[in-house]
């Protein structure tokens, strides 16, 4: 290998007159700096998610067993909660980012009539979670 006094003899030294090793060496620490960044940026970005749907679902639990006790009745359908005021729009469900997606679980109407309501919500989203349950079981 030649010193850098020999290369720069005949001229300054270029990038290919360097030896490859250390270009090589930080070339892998540029991409490991690079997928080190976007691994804890997307780790920052499913744990907002996962404050988010937890939020979102006990708003919507809420607002479900409010209207529960004063119709005497469950919802048959979450527009219900619009018409009567407890939400303006249905929230978005923050994983699959869609407000028509939620998972809705029936069960027999509080009043005792023949007509099922809905009795709680989960996201429709089979991914998996940080804990690593799906986060249509939360």
């Amino acid at each position: 290998m030649r010193s850098i006094q020999e290369l720069t003899r005949y001229g300054s030294p270029s990038l290919v007159s360097l030896p490859y090793v250390p270009a090589r060496f930080c070339a892998l620490c540029c991409l490991m700096v690079f997928a080190l960044c976007m691994l804890l940026g997307c780790s920052g970005a499913k744990q907002r998610k996962e404050a988010e749907l937890t939020a979102t679902l006990r708003l919507m639990r809420a607002e479900l067993g409010q209207f529960t006790l004063q119709h005497k009745r469950r919802p048959h359908h979450l527009e219900e909660l619009i018409s009567e005021g407890y939400f303006k729009r249905i929230p978005n469900d923050p994983i699959t980012g869609r407000n028509d997606s939620w998972r809705l679980v029936w069960g027999p109407d509080a009043s005792g009539g023949s007509t099922p309501g809905i009795t709680d919500v989960h996201s429709s989203s089979d991914q998996l979670a940080r804990n690593g349950t799906p986060y249509s079981s939360w």
